[in-house]
């Protein structure tokens, strides 16, 4: 059959429309990189108003929580995009850009960054994340408490997050808060943790770390004399009691061991020792072992050891195992004393 005249012609034609199509297609694919501007809704910013610009351009509104429409980008270029000072007026604490290769700077004072998605056809988020002005921030003061009477009035030191050191008096623990006299320490940003370090004085101990309120104390070492605290909005109270130091105080101990009795005065004649002891004091010191022989019989007598001398407090008095004996009964003299 014979072709129709022109056909090959037509088909060159549809050939040279389809390539220019894709051409076409292609080229609009190298500029499509395009960028939406976020507002954060963090700080009480959810709804309200804020103004871009991008490269100086006209105004672009944004409320807090939401995005911009999609805003072309020039492939390999930077673009600037500035917010305007808001009002009431607030601070940019941060700008997070994503992907984040396509951040060439940002400047926080400055309300501004510069991205440019080089040859990237995607699609971006910059997100503006803003805070009262001055700052996002909480006061944290120390109050220092005491029950000595003493000490009331007397001055105690106290830093902050290794600042300067700022005394102020103690207060009567037992008085009423609102006539306590405090010390501010400073303000911190809200949600950072803070040390606060006393310098104890000598013949001095911490008796208690608190906070107001009580949720903000994380962890505390009365030894160290320090508290970790989450500041939050408004006012953290750091709350320190100190006492002073006993004096170190003795006592002496002797340790006696006796037959159960069968008869006033008359003890169980199968029971003989030796009979040994340990002791540990108040201070942690350990003395022992210590023996003590019975005779047998004993007549109803009490054997004892010598007197020696221990830390005043408790201390803690074992006899060691004694085959074929039990323990009976154990006092004190005075009574009290158990």
């Amino acid at each position: 059959m014979e072709k129709p005249k022109g056909g090959f012609r037509r088909l060159a034609v549809l050939f040279a429309v389809a390539s220019v199509g894709v051409l076409a297609v292609g080229a609009h694919a190298a500029s499509a990189a395009s960028i939406e501007i976020c507002k954060s809704s963090a700080n009480g910013n959810s709804g309200k108003l804020f103004t871009y610009h991008v490269n100086g351009g006209t105004g672009i509104t944004v409320a807090g929580g939401r995005c911009s429409g999609a805003i072309q980008l020039a492939a390999n270029a930077n673009t600037t995009i500035a917010e305007d000072q808001s009002n009431p007026a607030t601070d940019v604490s941060v700008i997070q850009v994503r992907p984040s290769v396509w951040q060439v700077s940002q400047s926080l004072p400055g309300r501004s960054v510069v991205v440019n998605p080089g040859t990237s056809t995607g699609s971006g988020l910059v997100t503006f994340t803003n805070q009262p002005a001055g700052g996002n921030f909480g006061t944290l003061k120390v109050c220092k408490l005491t029950q000595t009477p003493s000490f009331v009035g007397r001055l105690f030191s106290f830093s902050a997050a290794g600042g300067p050191i700022v005394s102020t008096e103690a207060n009567d623990a037992f008085d009423d808060p609102a006539n306590w006299s405090c010390r501010i320490l400073g303000t911190f940003l809200v949600g950072s943790n803070v040390t606060v370090q006393e310098t104890i004085p000598a013949g001095t101990a911490v008796n208690f770390i608190d906070a107001d309120p009580a949720t903000a104390l994380l962890d505390f070492n009365t030894t160290a004399g320090t508290g970790l605290y989450h500041i939050g909005a408004g006012v953290t109270v750091a709350l320190f009691d100190d006492e002073p130091i006993p004096p170190n105080q003795t006592g002496t101990l002797e340790i006696c061991k006796t037959a159960a009795e069968l008869a006033p005065h008359y003890a169980d004649p199968n029971v003989h020792g030796p009979f040994s002891f340990t002791v540990v004091d108040a201070g942690g010191q350990s003395y022992g072992p210590l023996t003590i022989n019975v005779p047998n019989p004993n007549n109803g007598l009490i054997y004892c050891t010598a007197p020696f001398t221990v830390a005043a407090g408790i201390a803690t008095v074992t006899e060691l195992p004694s085959p074929g004996f039990d323990l009976w009964d154990v006092f004190t003299t005075p009574a009290t004393g158990c």
